[in-house]
């Protein structure tokens, strides 16, 4: 079954609004004038194609991060990720997981 929103709501509308453009474009490239086919590949790529090649920067990668450490339970979380988001972004840890990460580094250092 598709996963389509209702139209009423705000994530429907904008669904909606990609598919009137999606449609748009094709339609044009394949049915429209001559003089029109440019505008659906000018405005690919210069509205879609940068994103395609978008590296955020540190402080994007940071705001993610720090958002995906902090909420996520710990049980879906790997030694790595517990002890950055313990160090770097300060998240209190359960026993248990403090008592992993330290035997982790206790094995690892040894």
């Amino acid at each position: 079954r598709p996963v389509v929103f209702s139209s009423g709501s705000w994530l429907g509308y904008f669904q909606d609004t990609a598919f009137g453009i999606w449609n748009w474009a094709v339609v044009t490239l394949w049915k429209g004038p001559f003089y029109m086919k440019p505008l659906p590949l000018l405005l690919f790529c210069f509205g879609i194609l940068p994103f395609l090649f978008f590296q955020g920067g540190p402080w994007e990668d940071r705001l993610f991060n720090e958002q995906y450490l902090l909420r996520m339970p710990e049980q879906l979380l790997i030694l790595h990720q517990l002890r950055v988001a313990h160090e770097v972004f300060g998240r209190k840890l359960s026993p248990a997981a403090q008592a992993d990460l330290d035997a982790f580094w206790k094995w690892k250092n040894s």
